[in-house]
């Protein structure tokens, strides 16, 4: 991404570097990343399906997994979490842009139906309050000295 965005050579050619397409999740590479892309990063995405299983409890990905045009297998919590290392480096590198949320994969048939906009409307509100906590947890950890790694 990088080289091409520096082949192109536009200063109107930014970065959206999203952590849940990156090859390698650790904490450290997310960091590098990060501090690589530094200032061309605008805009970057999360996605997924959220679950909370009681009022004020945490809110946890669901993980996903399907083969290539293979049905989607639904179960269990995305582990590790990626998301706060991640937050917390594009924090670090004073990232200001927008994490911009989709629901952009197919989505389940529960009792033999497909869901309907009221899934996609509790999946938009859990994933808000899924990403804010991270943001405040990142913004936490870097004001007690902590990084990324």
């Amino acid at each position: 991404m990088l080289r091409m965005i520096r082949e192109v050579n536009s200063p109107h050619l930014k970065a959206c570097m999203d952590a849940p397409l990156m090859e390698d999740k650790t904490p450290a590479y997310l960091r590098q990343a990060v501090h690589e892309v530094g200032d061309l990063q605008v805009q970057s995405h999360f996605g997924g399906d959220f679950e909370q299983q009681a009022p004020g409890a945490p809110i946890r990905q669901i993980a996903i997994r399907s083969q290539w045009r293979g049905p989607y297998d639904y179960g269990g919590y995305v582990e590790p979490d990626y998301h706060l290392p991640f937050v917390r480096a594009l924090l670090e590198a004073g990232y200001r842009g927008y994490l911009g949320y989709e629901l952009c994969h197919p989505l389940p048939v529960i009792d033999g139906r497909p869901v309907g906009l009221d899934y996609a409307d509790r999946m938009a509100k859990l994933a808000s309050e899924f990403i804010r906590s991270v943001i405040a947890q990142a913004t936490k950890d870097l004001a007690e000295g902590k990084v990324s790694d």
